[in-house]
C-alpha cells in the first residue's frame, strides 16, 4: 500500500526510534518495505539518520551506487550455494 509523503517520513523515522528503543543499539541500516521506494523515501531515510538502505533491485552493488538505494540479491530457503555463487558473480 502506498502512503503519502508525510506518512512515509513518519513511519521511516518512527521505525528507527522504535527499533533502537527495543534493541538498545543504533539502527543504522534500512530496507524499503517490499523494495518500494523513490527519491523522496531515500531522502526520508537519510533525514532519519540511516546510513544505508536496500531495495529489491537484483544486482550486485557497484561503485557509485547511493548508499540509500543499494541493490541486493534475494537469498531464499531453497537457494543453493552454487546459485548464490552465480548470483554474486554475474
Amino acid at each position: 500500500m502506498e502512503v503519502d509523503e508525510a506518512t512515509a517520513e513518519a513511519e521511516i523515522a518512527g521505525c528507527k526510534r522504535d527499533l533502537e528503543a527495543i534493541c538498545g543499539v543504533p539502527c543504522r541500516h534500512f530496507c524499503y518495505p517490499y523494495g518500494s521506494y523513490d527519491a523522496r523515501h531515500a531522502a526520508s531515510a537519510k533525514r532519519a539518520g540511516f546510513e544505508s538502505a536496500t531495495t529489491t533491485v537484483e544486482r550486485a552493488a557497484e561503485h557509485g551506487d547511493s548508499a540509500l538505494e543499494l541493490p541486493r540479491f534475494g537469498v531464499l530457503k531453497g537457494t543453493t550455494l552454487f546459485r548464490f555463487f552465480r548470483m554474486i558473480r554475474s
